[in-house]
């Protein structure tokens, strides 16, 4: 099997959130999913919204595939983080 044939199902964190997420994980996709506002700080930490997240727990995400960085489209500077397909997903099956 190629990598081109293994569907999003297959990861464990669109599979089975609870189980495959830590809490500080599901905060913050849920912050993702609620916030506009998302900032980077100098230590590699995201401000999104109001709340904080630690690198690691950023980084975590994106190498699921449930979060990507992107350009901050209206500021025209800075980063900004998207949810992904896979992210959306997890994020309803997270509010069920």
């Amino acid at each position: 099997m190629n990598a081109a044939a293994v569907s999003m199902f297959d990861k464990p964190a669109v599979a089975a959130p609870k189980r495959a997420l830590t809490a500080g994980q599901r905060k913050a996709l849920q912050a993702v999913g609620q916030f506009r506002h998302h900032r980077q700080t100098f230590s590699g930490g995201w401000y999104i919204g109001n709340r904080y997240c630690q690198r690691g727990t950023v980084s975590a995400l994106m190498k699921e595939g449930l979060v990507r960085r992107a350009k901050n489209p209206g500021r025209g500077k800075g980063y900004r983080l998207e949810l992904t397909m896979a992210g959306q997903i997890v994020l309803e099956r997270l509010g069920s």
